[in-house]
């Protein structure tokens, strides 16, 4: 089904930069680069919301053609 696919896709997007920041900040990594990892994991989710966003106007073109 499409619909568990997306929930993958969904708690794979939430998931990752969770535990990135948690790992990053549990090594000490947190004191050197901190401005640079958060805009890194930003760039990430602003990646997959714009990928989202195209998937999800491309299956509602195709519901309505």
């Amino acid at each position: 089904p499409g619909w568990l696919f997306q929930a993958d896709v969904s708690a794979l997007s939430l998931r990752m930069p969770i535990c990135a920041v948690i790992s990053h900040l549990a090594t000490g990594m947190a004191r050197e680069r901190t401005l640079e990892f958060f805009i890194g994991i930003g760039i990430f989710l602003a990646l997959g919301a714009i990928l989202l966003l195209i998937r999800y106007l491309r299956r509602q073109r195709l519901r309505t053609s």
